[in-house]
């Protein structure tokens, strides 16, 4: 079937928004026009009219012309029932240099090692039933990565990099039972040098395969993979787990919320809301509960009215606004407009401020904003800070009314 967006275009931004909503459809869904149902279409929307109707027009009509294997594969039901159920885990390892296949044990015991971390069970017979396998493909020179059939790089913050030739990690997953049919999901591991030869001369080693194989289990050994894995899996418990480890790092623990941030889960959302009480880590918590909807509002709002902490306050209006992309809630807009009116304002927290305007779409922003851009352009004020007043100001005015763009 495909699926029904009823929107009410009232500034480009909207139509922008509409265009991202249907290229997460399937290129199947392509091959039929949106219903637009007429009593949603706003007549009012100053030059957003029937020109964007013709141009989303375009738009489907040419993605309808895409192969279908360019967007990722869909995981089944069953199959995303299956990663919520994970507890053992195989480990399949391969290391290649420039002289072929050499020994991966090191890169095996740092990766299993890793998962181990999380509470997984870590198989290490390979006749023994798993419940995942998860692959990790170590090169001394990475083999190039063009297009796939599952999608490119820009499918996911943490795919791999194309235009990198030096040493690295891949690592995937796949069902025991389907070898042949891995995961869209990449991660890559990179070392901090991309000549290995080079490296490993100037630290006077004449195998520079062995170099780079001992240098990227150095780089396995921290990089985040294990928690991304417990992510793409929603092992939210997992990861709740490894937020509460003694002496973990602010960034690991900073870095555990922006996950939780992208699951859509009640634990995440207690947790993130409990992490708005630490001062570390508030500002990414309160940014992460913006990914959860309607159900943030609340939180935020008490943050926003009950901290002095600038950092905190801008924060807390970001996710807001993120919050205000895709929710329409009439609270969001006083909420904000009180923030601004409110006496001394941070220009930061103002530029934020103007920004979630911006993304909210609500017409009775304009005017708000109109004063605003008034005064910023009659300051003569020459400040850095004053300058990226203006240009979101430019921005978010250019969302409700088109013809308000100002920026120079």
């Amino acid at each position: 079937m495909f699926p029904l967006f009823i929107f009410r275009f009232r500034s480009r931004y909207d139509v922008r928004r509409f265009i991202r909503r249907l290229a997460l459809c399937g290129s199947d869904s392509m091959v039929r026009l949106v219903v637009f149902i007429s009593r949603r279409f706003s007549p009012d929307t100053r030059g957003i009219g029937m020109r964007n109707v013709l141009l989303i027009a375009g738009v489907l009509l040419s993605l309808s012309a895409l192969d279908t294997h360019a967007r990722q594969r869909p995981l089944s039901p069953e199959e995303k029932s299956a990663l919520q159920k994970i507890q053992i885990v195989s480990i399949d390892t391969l290391a290649l240099t420039e002289r072929g296949a050499v020994e991966s044990s090191d890169i095996r015991r740092v990766v299993t090692d890793r998962i181990r971390d999380l509470g997984y069970t870590v198989s290490t017979d390979k006749q023994q039933p798993s419940d995942i396998v998860v692959k990790v493909k170590c090169e001394e020179r990475k083999t190039w990565l063009g297009p796939t059939r599952l999608g490119g790089d820009a499918d996911s913050l943490h795919a791999p990099s194309r235009v990198w030739k030096g040493p690295a990690c891949q690592i995937t997953y796949y069902f025991p039972e389907s070898p042949d049919s891995p995961s869209p999901w990449r991660r890559e591991v990179r070392t901090p040098f991309a000549d290995a030869m080079r490296a490993a001369q100037e630290h006077h080693v004449s195998d520079s395969g062995a170099y780079a194989m001992q240098a990227l289990a150095q780089e396995l050994r921290q990089d985040p993979f294990p928690l991304l894995l417990a992510a793409e899996w929603r092992h939210v418990h997992r990861l709740i787990a490894a937020l509460n480890r003694p002496n973990i790092p602010p960034a690991r623990q900073r870095l555990v919320l922006q996950l939780l941030g992208d699951i859509p889960d009640p634990q995440a959302l207690a947790t993130l809301e409990k992490a708005l009480k630490v001062p570390e880590l508030a500002p990414t918590a309160a940014i992460a509960l913006g990914q959860h909807g309607a159900a943030a509002i609340r939180p935020l709002v008490t943050l926003l009215e009950h901290t002095d902490s600038s950092a905190l306050k801008k924060a807390a209006v970001a996710g807001l606004g993120i919050i205000g992309t895709h929710h329409e809630d009439p609270m969001l807009f006083e909420v904000l407009k009180n923030t601004l009116q409110h006496s001394p304002t941070p220009i930061d927290v103002t530029i934020e401020v103007v920004n979630a305007l911006g993304k909210l779409g609500d017409e009775r922003a304009i005017s708000l904003l109109q004063e605003l851009n008034r005064r910023a352009w009659t300051d003569p004020s020459r400040s850095p800070e004053m300058q990226r007043l203006r240009e979101a100001l430019s921005w978010s005015l250019w969302q409700l009314i088109p013809e308000a763009h100002t920026a120079e």
